[in-house]
């Protein structure tokens, strides 16, 4: 399948020959328009023209070398694309492209089609002869291409990293292939991801240099696995993965892979506003074992509603992936038509959405699996909206407690109990108030890498207040919650 996939790559770049299918009458249905395409043609391809799956699936016709090329509909290229993806749906029980259709019947998506060509169901279908050898077509050199050493380093490179400077010319496929792993022994499957009720966006801590303080963190991951976590998710927002740099970042989640990940799944942050950037950090979760990945959409530099699915698409090719919309921080909602559009994705494993119950709800009635963003409507929304469980900050501190608001059933006067920790975390934006809350009790080092600073003083006596109310020992640690004065903490501005 590797070699497939490198042949087929090199095939892209002359994928030229396909015929774009024309815009189709407006007075069809998208139903009968494809009933229509598919019985008028011997091969009719449903695609999307940036989508590599779709590439993957054209370029095998292309190997084919067929005297009359298939028919292909570029569905980001019509208005009423969304509309026929639906009919797809109804007809084949598909909307993901892309779809396949030989001699008007369904083959199926893109690795049906490589499939059926390797066994030879493909070649019989269409009444051809032997394939010739994929591997045979691998020692052709003349399908590779040499790139100069300035345009390997260029971010508009067209292998999609940008990365690397090299002194000597790189030899390169003609297309971007994922850097992803075949091995399935211990690779983990999206339904795996799909059953966690608690995830905890765990905290990092540092030492008095900024560097990662380990052992604070391998015993906070320790904790989290004693009070019933079942996730963590690794330079996130709470884990200020925003202030760390890639290789930082990288190795931390291959750390808490190496160390817990038999014991609990580890869900690498990897999102970033670059997609080349995003793909690339992906790339390398999955390869030091993370078992999936979260995703943001691009802040800052937002973009449309098809340049998001755009994103995602390139993200979702590598592994289990959980899509996170958190507004206030992104500035951009993800709307409902985005996670519809991806949801069809064999790698989509969910949504962690900030936006409410009602959202979470609307995409719970879809059989979307959704995780609440939002600690203070977690109970309301798992229990009353259908919500899978919550990606938490707050249970870095109590996992005890949330994991029994998440699985022991409606409970109104726990949840009564927790909201005031639950909003005193969120006094300021997070990770302020947890940084400070893991300092007072001794888990973490009182260090702060900057712009992150301690909550005040009467927010400190606050939550010594809150701690006794709930009770110390459902709390992190073994060490008395204090006040801690101004001049115990350290803030880092170079690490």
């Amino acid at each position: 399948m590797a070699l497939l996939g490198r042949r087929i790559g090199v095939a892209v770049a002359a994928a030229a020959f396909i015929a774009l299918a024309a815009f189709g009458s407006a007075s069809s249905s998208p139903k009968s328009f494809v009933k229509s395409t598919v019985s008028a043609h011997d091969v009719v391809i449903f695609s999307k023209s940036y989508c590599p799956y779709c590439k993957r699936a054209k370029a095998v016709f292309k190997e084919l070398e067929l005297k009359k090329e298939p028919y292909v509909v570029e569905l980001d290229q019509r208005e009423d694309g969304s509309e026929i993806q639906d009919a797809l749906l109804d007809i084949v029980g598909r909307r993901t492209v892309p779809q396949v259709f030989v001699h008007g019947k369904h083959l199926g998506g893109s690795d049906d089609t490589v499939d059926a060509y390797e066994s030879g169901k493909l070649a019989k279908l269409l009444n051809i002869g032997v394939i010739k050898s994929v591997r045979a077509h691998l020692l052709d050199t003349s399908k590779f291409r040499l790139i100069p050493h300035r345009q390997w380093s260029s971010p508009t490179c067209r292998d999609g990293t940008g990365r690397g400077k090299f002194p000597l010319a790189a030899i390169t496929l003609d297309d971007y292939l994922p850097m992803r792993s075949t091995e399935v022994k211990n690779r983990t499957s999206t339904d795996d991801i799909t059953s966690l009720r608690l995830i905890t966006a765990v905290k990092t801590p540092y030492l008095p240099d900024g560097r990662f303080d380990l052992e604070a963190y391998d015993s906070l991951i320790n904790m989290q696995i004693e009070g019933g976590a079942e996730g963590v998710i690794v330079g996130g927002t709470t884990g200020e993965g925003h202030l760390m740099s890639w290789d930082e970042h990288i190795m931390l989640i291959g750390h808490t892979v190496n160390c817990f990940g038999s014991r609990i799944k580890v869900i690498g942050n990897t999102g970033s506003n670059s997609t080349r950037e995003a793909v690339h950090a992906t790339e390398q979760g999955f390869a030091v074992g993370m078992h999936a990945a979260l995703h943001i959409n691009p802040y800052y530099g937002k973009t449309s509603t098809e340049g998001m699915i755009s994103h995602f698409e390139a993200v979702l090719l590598m592994g289990p992936t959980i899509i996170y919309n958190v507004p206030s921080r992104s500035a951009q909602d993800i709307p409902p038509e985005v996670i519809v559009a991806i949801s069809g994705y064999p790698n989509m494993a969910g949504v962690k959405e900030c936006v409410g119950h009602e959202r979470i709800k609307h995409y719970a009635d879809k059989g979307i699996t959704i995780w609440s963003g939002n600690d203070d409507e977690c109970h309301e929304s798992r229990w009353k909206y259908g919500a899978t469980g919550v990606i938490s900050v707050t249970s870095n501190l109590v996992p005890g407690l949330m994991h029994s608001l998440m699985y022991k059933g409606e409970n109104a006067m726990l949840n009564e109990k927790l909201l005031p920790l639950m909003k005193w975390l969120f006094c300021q934006p997070n990770p302020i108030a947890l940084n400070t809350a893991l300092a007072q009790l001794g888990v973490a080092r009182p260090v702060f890498r900057l712009p992150y600073v301690p909550l005040p003083l009467e927010k400190r006596t606050e939550f010594v207040w809150i701690v006794e109310a709930i009770g110390r020992g459902n709390f992190v640690g073994q060490k008395e919650v204090r006040v801690l004065d101004d001049d115990d903490f350290v803030l880092i501005s170079r690490y």
